[in-house]
């Protein structure tokens, strides 16, 4: 009799999970039809993964490749985002840091943004080596996702900032880079002005 029961409970667990696996697949499918139709659209002239942009369709996303020659040609700081499609943290900056009205803005005013996928396999020329994204991550020490790297135009690396960001946290860091107080203060210094 308990072999019955344990049975049952385990084909009752096994029913829900597939209904609850179902549900949220067509849901998150239904819902992010319009943000992936309007990802892919803007990714369509880089190798920018549209399922990488999520709801930040706002932001002039682009490739490392194509995001290090713009920053090297407008004199704008590079920003490169290191996500990869299984990360929840990123997919939360995404929808939440991401689609901010002030980030938004200033990251297509003032910088030239990247996405690069921590596991792929576009090819990035970096430095004169070309490498896979995964092994430009290895080589950026990025050793978790998400990550935030700032290049500035030569292709140097000015600061990276692991994990999840709100949207204060990276404005504060937009203001740091876009600004260029990187070149005269220290980041604990800027953010004292700028509170305070």
């Amino acid at each position: 009799m308990r072999k019955l029961f344990r049975n049952s409970y385990a084909l009752l667990f096994i029913v829900a999970l597939t209904y609850f696996i179902a549900g949220c697949s067509g849901g998150q499918s239904e819902q992010t039809s319009d943000s992936n139709t309007e990802s892919a659209r803007k990714a369509s002239s880089s190798k920018v993964n549209p399922a990488l942009v999520g709801e930040a369709t706002d932001i002039e996303w682009t490739d490392a490749n194509t995001g290090f020659t713009k920053s090297s040609e407008s004199g704008k700081p590079m920003m490169a985002f290191y996500t990869t499609s299984w990360c929840s943290w990123c997919k939360k900056m995404r929808k939440e840091t991401f689609t901010d009205q002030g980030v938004v803005d200033k990251l297509n005013s003032s910088f030239v943004p990247v996405i690069v996928n921590g596991e792929g396999a576009n090819k990035v020329n970096f430095q004169g080596q070309e490498m896979t994204e995964r092994e430009f991550t290895k080589a950026m020490q990025v050793r978790g996702f998400p990550t935030t790297v700032f290049f500035d135009s030569k292709g140097e690396i000015i600061l990276g900032q692991p994990g999840f960001l709100k949207p204060d946290q990276l404005g504060l860091l937009l203001g740091y880079i876009g600004d260029g107080a990187y070149k005269e203060q220290k980041f604990e210094d800027y953010m004292k002005q700028q509170q305070g």
